[in-house]
């Protein structure tokens, strides 16, 4: 959800909205995460985390999850009559209960607990697990609670809100249509949606099919890769800042690990605010621009590979509006950063790249509000999306900078969070799959008035072999920006 400027989410309760009706089906990015779970056995949750110095008890988490239980996040998502047609939201009142860990946790394990509940607790939002919430007291007399919500049915920006209602006592601002009675009127419904998938979808292989035409008939080569792409600029020549670059060179995937972790191996850490704003200025950059350097950096630190010699990072960008139907609307661009990234790097090159990353993916058309490719892609049968899926690499980097986490989700029954994390994570993944898509390092970053808080994942499993030894990394990259870690 981040972009050049950092993005502040918040929730007013002082304001008074009108509730937005839910969309009825499942579309766009939530379909994709959907069809991720269903082609490859990966699922995909968005977990917060939140650490209180002070134990705001297990009574006052119990409210949470009732408010959650009614909220528009507890949904299921029902698989349609007629091939074609997109599968529906549907209310879920049976959702999994709270779970209270009786073991306190230690300061400094609470990324590993983090890790164990996302571990040990599959979502899917096709039987109504959408999400799921647990909690346990820390052995200084504090507490640690962990949320895990389907990325299906929610983005970032929409999960923020409902949970911000949900701790402080305000109902969901988002009603959820009523279950279509089974019978004729059920099947007519999906073979109307089903005609216009099928139409949506046709409008794209014509125009696609126009498009090379078109081009062919001016001698233009073809243009692969999404248009955001081109944007990045070139490994070679000028850079947008008009600096000669150096040419790119190829990095090689890292040696096969005779011992490879079976899961993305991950770990939070804090970092003082007021210091990482002072970096970001010194450097010629936003705070989003040092996200992406640094994560950029601690892809090569590791050795992550890179085809092209340059550093792919796909940055997440927030589209919602404030009457938007749709559960998810997750979206990113993609840059190619030339050269050395890390302490010293060139912030301002990066901000311009985003730019015109951005403009790119502004003036890129769509079909009726969707991605064009997913329209398609979601009527290709299963084996052949399976094979198409596996074969499409992933980028070096990926980012999402959440920006200021509101105050409604700082506080629960008087109680403060020390720090939240915001990240998302992965349930189902293979060890041949992460070194088959070839992804190196994901960060997301949260905002606090004393702090920022980065949470790292390492996808890659030759990279890194453990928690410890990303720990050790990143304390050499973090003191290289000169700034200094506090892990989890």
């Amino acid at each position: 959800m981040g972009t050049d400027r950092d993005t502040v989410v918040t929730v007013d309760p002082s304001v008074s909205t009108a509730p937005v009706l839910l969309e009825e089906r499942v579309s766009g990015a939530g379909e994709s995460f959907l069809l991720v779970d269903e082609t490859m056995g990966v699922h995909i949750p968005m977990n917060t985390a939140w650490v209180f110095e002070t134990d705001p008890g297990v009574d006052a988490i119990g409210r949470v999850h009732q408010r959650l239980v009614a909220s528009s996040l507890s949904l299921r998502a029902v698989s349609p009559r007629v091939p074609a047609a997109r599968s529906r939201w549907q209310r879920c009142a049976d959702c999994a209960p709270l779970f209270i860990d009786p073991v306190p946790v230690a300061p400094g394990g609470v990324s590993q607990w983090l890790d164990a509940h996302v571990r040990e607790h599959r979502l899917a939002p096709r039987d109504g697990r959408a999400w799921q919430l647990a909690t346990a007291g820390t052995t200084d007399g504090g507490r640690v609670v962990s949320l895990l919500v389907s990325h299906a049915v929610a983005d970032g920006r929409r999960m923020i809100d409902e949970v911000g209602r949900a701790m402080t006592g305000l109902t969901s601002d988002r009603l959820v249509p009523e279950p279509v009675a089974p019978g004729v009127g059920e099947i007519v419904a999906d073979l109307r949606d089903a005609a216009a998938q099928l139409g949506a979808a046709a409008r794209v292989i014509g125009g696609a099919a126009r498009a090379v035409l078109a081009r062919r008939s001016r001698r233009e080569p073809d243009v692969t890769g999404p248009a955001v792409n081109s944007a990045a600029g070139k490994s070679a020549g000028l850079n947008g800042a008009g600096r000669q670059q150096i040419p790119a060179r190829p990095v090689a995937a890292p040696a096969v690990s005779p011992h490879p972790p079976a899961e993305p191996v991950t770990t939070v850490l804090d970092i003082d605010a007021q210091r990482w704003a002072a970096c970001a200025t010194s450097n010629g950059g936003s705070s989003n621009a040092l996200l992406c350097a640094f994560a950029g950096g601690v892809a090569q630190r590791i050795g992550a590979p890179s085809p092209s010699g340059q550093t792919s990072i796909v940055i997440s960008v927030d589209g919602r509006t404030q009457a938007d139907r749709r559960a998810n609307v997750a979206g990113g661009v993609q840059i190619r950063v030339p050269g050395r990234l890390g302490p010293g790097a060139d912030l301002q090159l990066v901000r311009s790249l985003t730019k015109q990353a951005l403009i790119a993916a502004a003036a890129r058309p769509d079909v009726d509000g969707a991605d064009p490719m997913q329209l398609v892609a979601r009527l290709l049968p299963r084996p052949v999306l399976r094979r198409l899926m596996s074969a499409i690499p992933g980028p070096m980097v990926t980012t999402s900078n959440l920006g200021a986490v509101p105050p409604e989700l700082m506080t629960l029954a008087g109680h403060r969070a020390r720090s939240v994390c915001i990240r998302a994570a992965s349930q189902g993944t293979t060890v041949q799959a992460r070194r088959r898509a070839g992804t190196g390092v994901s960060v997301w970053l949260t905002t606090h008035p004393e702090r920022v808080t980065l949470a790292v994942t390492v996808q890659h499993p030759d990279c890194i072999g453990s928690t410890g030894e990303l720990r050790e990394l990143l304390t050499a990259e973090v003191r290289d920006w000169g700034l200094t870690p506090e892990f989890w």
